[in-house]
């Protein structure tokens, strides 16, 4: 499923890395260029940039929303508050346009990952064995191992069995001796 995606990652990788670059230029350019004249150790480096705007959070993987932290291309040298006191962008802010392009790209991709992944377990989940996935798509045998697992008979204790059978009301089967 990975390769599917791998182009749109790419592009948005891209994409987010320039809002990065953009946010520092525009926030830091100057005092970045002060910083750089100070001595190694007296200023912080990081090629993290945090943002607060719509669609990118924080608490990520709780939300769905994008990382609030955006890596530029580069480590520079920013303030040390910079991680807890995030860049606001929004409204009227010369880069809403752009971040909120991140952000919508971001959800979009998720989206349609979802969307496979629901499509593939559909397909998968409707057949009980491999041959019978490979009758319903043919296409799939170069995602399966090459060799199929043999299938193995489950452990279950001998008390069980009858156990299950008799809360159910399921009378037990009787095996034919030869």
């Amino acid at each position: 499923m990975k390769h599917a995606f791998d182009a749109r990652e790419k592009a948005h990788k891209e994409a987010t890395t320039a809002l990065a670059d953009a946010v520092y230029q525009h926030e830091y350019a100057q005092a970045g260029k002060i910083a750089d004249k100070l001595p190694q150790g007296w200023c912080e480096s990081g090629s993290d940039i945090f943002i607060d705007a719509a669609g990118f959070s924080y608490r990520s993987r709780q939300d769905g929303k994008m990382y609030n932290g955006i890596r530029m291309s580069s480590s520079r040298r920013m303030p040390r508050y910079q991680s807890s006191h995030p860049v606001k962008i929004g409204g009227a802010h010369a880069l809403n346009d752009q971040a909120q392009a991140v952000a919508e790209e971001y959800a979009a991709i998720n989206r349609d990952k979802d969307v496979l992944r629901a499509k593939l377990r559909a397909l998968v989940y409707s057949v009980t064995t491999l041959p019978k996935l490979l009758e319903a798509w043919p296409d799939c045998k170069r995602f399966l191992p090459a060799s199929a697992p043999k299938p193995t008979t489950a452990l279950v204790p001998v008390e069980l069995v009858p156990e299950l059978n008799a809360a159910l009301g399921i009378k037990p089967k009787t095996r034919k001796t030869a």
